[in-house]
């Protein structure tokens, strides 16, 4: 999400045009408006299309074939183009980010990860209920950790490896975001040694993506916060370690998630921009 988010920024900065993030719109979507986890720091950079959409119906908009119903068209993501679609016409829902267009608005609606993701962070600051958290959670870790990610619902990981790699570190805290319970319980298990800290309250019991449930399955709030704090946890961990994807459809072993964690990580001014102030986490 991210990803695309700062694709259109560059593209709106290229061709002076504002970006609108509707993260609530479609099935696939994040369910939740946006600007309730951040704060725009730049004017043409909106993070809410609350009432909007209605009003580009009557606008003249690219893809042509959203002309006219641009709050009412329904996105289909087609598996064998590996894309977002308008379910209607089968059109791609996006535009060539190379071109100029006259129309307005310009529709793009897809995924995939992209290299230059982490700078979105650069024109975000975290809300301050969340950067509260952020801050009580990392009072409650106390001291220098090491930040671990392991996904294991859609997506598998190898994880016996990490866990011994980990029981070998003289490090004693460690911090772990994953999304599935019974990861958690056996790393804690595995690693009497060490504190074990995980914050997110609603992890998959039965091996569903916790990512893809509905909005009304559970407190999407709650669930959206905790998905950006571990982010945010990994980052700003003394040392960053993962399970590697056994599954993955991608090239890397990585999740995009564990991507972006790392990303964050090598590049701390981002967390700094993100939160107003720098932290410092010292090391081991």
């Amino acid at each position: 999400m991210v990803s695309q988010i700062e694709r259109c920024c560059r593209y709106a900065e290229r061709s002076s045009r504002t970006i609108i993030v509707d993260t609530k719109f479609g099935p696939d979507s994040y369910g939740d408006e946006f600007d309730r986890y951040f704060l725009s720091r730049q004017s043409r950079l909106i993070l809410s299309a609350r009432d909007l959409n209605s009003q580009f119906d009557s606008a003249s908009t690219f893809p042509v074939c959203l002309q006219g119903r641009v709050s009412s068209y329904e996105p289909h993501y087609d598996d064998d183009r590996k894309e977002f679609v308008d379910r209607e016409t089968q059109q791609p829902l996006t535009f060539n980010f190379a071109r100029d267009y006259p129309h307005d608005p310009l529709v793009h609606q897809q995924h995939h990860r992209r290299p230059e993701a982490v700078s979105i962070f650069m024109r975000l600051r975290l809300q301050p209920l969340l950067k509260n958290e952020l801050l009580a959670r990392l009072g409650r870790i106390g001291g220098p950790y090491i930040g671990v990610h392991v996904r294991h619902t859609d997506y598998r990981s190898d994880y016996q490896p990490l866990i011994g790699r980990l029981a070998a570190m003289r490090a004693k805290r460690l911090f772990l975001a994953t999304d599935n319970q019974r990861v958690l319980e056996e790393f804690k298990s595995s690693l009497p040694g060490k504190q074990i800290f995980s914050f997110a309250e609603d992890l998959s019991v039965d091996g569903k993506p916790i990512h893809q449930r509905s909005p009304e399955q559970g407190n999407i709030f709650r669930r959206n916060c905790d998905a950006i704090l571990d982010l945010l946890l990994l980052a700003f961990s003394s040392r960053i370690d993962w399970a590697e994807i056994t599954n993955s459809p991608y090239d890397s072993r990585k999740s995009g998630f564990t991507v972006l964690a790392t990303n964050l990580f090598s590049q701390k001014r981002y967390l700094s921009e993100l939160l107003g102030e720098t932290v410092k986490i010292g090391l081991d």
